[in-house]
């Protein structure tokens, strides 16, 4: 969140980027 309590949206992108990115990696290596 941002100082006003408004939703960083770079931030809120590059999270939600990494997440997937985590995820997708996780489903290639799992059985």
């Amino acid at each position: 969140m941002g100082p006003f309590g408004q939703p960083d949206k770079e931030a809120a992108t590059a999270r939600a980027r990494a997440t997937a990115d985590l995820h997708r990696k996780w489903k290639a290596g799992a059985p």
